[in-house]
């Protein structure tokens, strides 16, 4: 905020608290926000569990694939046998 805003230091640690309590809120979305307006939007949209309706700019869920721990599998294996 204080540098895209040029707010004061004082002003960008006080958004940082509020934030800071917002656990579903990802630090991209943060970034990828270009001003505050953005931002309160994508919090109200989060806030009323209606993410379909932001449209400041595309979000993109990606879950990256599970890898098959060979010692878990092992001893899964074990178990049920």
């Amino acid at each position: 905020m204080k540098n895209k805003e040029k707010k004061s230091k004082k002003q960008a640690i006080l958004l940082g608290l509020e934030l800071m309590f917002e656990f579903n809120l990802h630090p991209a979305i943060i970034t990828a926000c270009q001003n505050l307006e953005q931002l309160d939007i994508y919090l109200d949209c989060l806030e009323d569990n209606e993410l379909e309706k932001f449209s400041c700019f595309k979000v993109i869920y990606k879950v990256l694939p599970k890898l098959k721990n060979e010692k878990n599998v092992s001893k899964l294996e074990k178990v049920h046998a």
